[in-house]
């Protein structure tokens, strides 16, 4: 009886971990989609908000701050890190 209890009992721990291991597949997954939405929608937000200020106002010279904010300060903070780190 004590073989037989054994079998099950080994039978059973192999399950839980086929769950858990499911269980960790799912959840790796779901960050997965989740990093990727995010590095799109990273992506597109600027090309859609200079879309939107060009389509409205593209004469006004107030449009440009927004602009600057969100494309060309992180582009020229990313030139001058990589100028930094260069020179290390």
């Amino acid at each position: 009886m004590g073989v037989l209890m054994d079998g099950v009992l080994a039978s059973l721990s192999d399950f839980g971990e086929q769950i858990r291991d499911g269980f960790i597949a799912v959840v790796a997954i779901g960050f997965a989609l989740f990093a990727a939405s995010l590095a799109v929608g990273l992506f597109w937000f600027p090309v859609a908000l200079l879309a939107s200020y060009l389509s409205q106002r593209p004469t006004d010279p107030e449009w440009l701050w927004p602009l600057y904010l969100v494309i060309v300060v992180p582009v020229w903070l990313g030139f001058i890190g990589k100028l930094k780190l260069r020179r290390r």
